[in-house]
Formats: structure tokens, sequence, C-alpha cells
């Protein structure tokens, strides 16, 4: 379980701390996904058979199912599906 952390925001702050193996960006805790190594938010779903790549994000309600792929820069966030 990981613990809220709280930190001072100020101009030019990315919202970003990092605990552990988590991170936590604007308050939701990311954590590595096991296949690529990308940034899986707490809130979202995604299978263990797709892939995120280490650069890559899913965040929000974002769901992220089957052998998906998610690699490069690329974000997934809101109400995104991808199968």
């Amino acid at each position: 379980m990981t613990s809220k952390i709280s930190f001072a925001r100020w101009p030019g702050d990315t919202g970003l701390a990092i605990k552990g193996t988590s991170v936590v960006i604007d308050g939701v805790v990311h954590c590595r996904h096991s296949n690529g190594g990308g940034l899986v938010a707490e809130t979202t779903r995604v299978s263990p058979t797709a892939f995120v790549g280490f650069n890559a994000l899913v965040s929000g309600a974002a769901q992220v199912y089957g052998g998906a792929r998610v690699y490069g820069g690329a974000q997934v966030y809101g109400d995104a599906r991808v199968y």
C-alpha cells in the first residue's frame, strides 16, 4: 500500500513525486506495468497481456485490453478504451 504524499506546489512544478517503485502524479499513484514498464495509474484497468512501453502513460479512467500496444511517448487517458 502506498501512502499519500503531499508536496508544495509552485510555478513550474510538474506535480510529480516519487516514492519507492511508484510515482505520484497530481495526487494519483502510478506504477510500472509488468509488460513494458510504462506508467499505469491506479485508477485505470490494464490487462497483463497488454504492452505499455517504458515511456508510455495510461491514466484517468482509461482501459487497455488484450494484446493492445501502447508505446513511444503515447498517453492514454480520460475514458479512452484501447483494444
